[in-house]
């Protein structure tokens, strides 16, 4: 059922890193290995047809650009004389080796790498659940209006939680099943609240923690969840607020005592406000 969690303190301390990323509205990230090699993968806002940079973790410099394939929004035709907003990808997450993104009305795109760039992996499909079927792929901003999405390596039997999916308008972070048929899906009995309009990203650590970020609204406040999957036995750590202008999107890599987190900021242009921290959980 719905609940907070118990809070605990924690700390972290701003490391050199490019402050500005050259891509619009920065939305969603997510690190990862592609030809053996660790970048942050970068996604624009809608209207900017899945403009991407693959950034280097380690200074912030662009390694490679370009935009993900999208497929039409449903309804779409070829005379529309505005065409319509099918792009809107608010968070990347990770998974058997795909590239999985989610847009604010719930929809799901999947890629893979291919060469310099990324191929489309079928078709979008919804992120299932009690009301979200009702959003339209190409509408933006629509029911839960999701803006986080953080994905680990549970197994695909429709009952453990791969992870979580944050919704901005009801500031809920909710259990993300996989069916054995590979379709994502929410289980709004495991979530979280937080202050709705506020949850603007998530992330999961190497050592299984959640990393959850939210906006200027809540402060570019960051929060790091134990025992997540399990609301009721869930702990979170305050860290405080991390990020320049209107923080969105977060990213997190685990070291041996600590986590490096990225975040990035979309107030609305380019170029993307960038920081890096190195948070550590609790007093040293």
């Amino acid at each position: 059922e719905e609940q907070g969690a118990a809070v605990g303190p924690g700390r972290c301390e701003r490391l050199a890193f490019a402050p500005d990323l050259d891509l619009a509205e920065a939305s969603g990230a997510v690190l990862t290995r592609l030809e053996g090699r660790r970048w942050l993968v970068v996604v624009s806002d809608s209207g900017h047809r899945g403009a991407y940079a693959l950034v280097d973790p380690a200074t912030g410099i662009i390694g490679e650009r370009g935009h993900l394939p999208l497929a039409p929004a449903r309804g779409r035709h070829r005379d529309d004389a505005a065409p319509r907003q099918a792009d809107d990808l608010e968070a990347l997450a990770w998974r058997d080796e795909q590239l999985i993104g989610l847009s604010s009305a719930g929809w799901i795109r999947r890629w893979r790498r291919d060469g310099a760039g990324f191929a489309l992996v079928g078709a979008p499909v919804p992120l299932l659940g009690a009301d979200d079927a009702a959003c339209p792929a190409e509408q933006v901003n629509c029911g839960r209006n999701y803006e986080g999405l953080c994905l680990g390596a549970g197994p695909a039997d429709g009952r453990t939680c791969v992870g979580m999916a944050a919704a901005k308008a009801t500031g809920r972070l909710v259990c993300v099943v996989e069916e054995p048929s590979g379709r994502l899906a929410v289980d709004d009995r495991r979530s979280l609240v937080f202050a709705p309009q506020a949850l603007s990203g998530c992330d999961l650590g190497a050592d299984g923690s959640l990393w959850l970020g939210a906006n200027l609204l809540a402060g570019n406040a960051v929060w790091r969840l134990t025992g997540w999957a399990s609301p009721g036995a869930a702990v979170q750590t305050d860290l405080g607020p991390l990020g320049d202008s209107f923080a969105e999107a977060i990213a997190v890599d685990v070291e041996a005592d600590a986590t490096i987190v990225y975040r990035l900021g979309d107030h609305g242009g380019r170029p993307s406000r960038m920081a890096k921290f190195r948070c550590r959980p609790g007093p040293q």
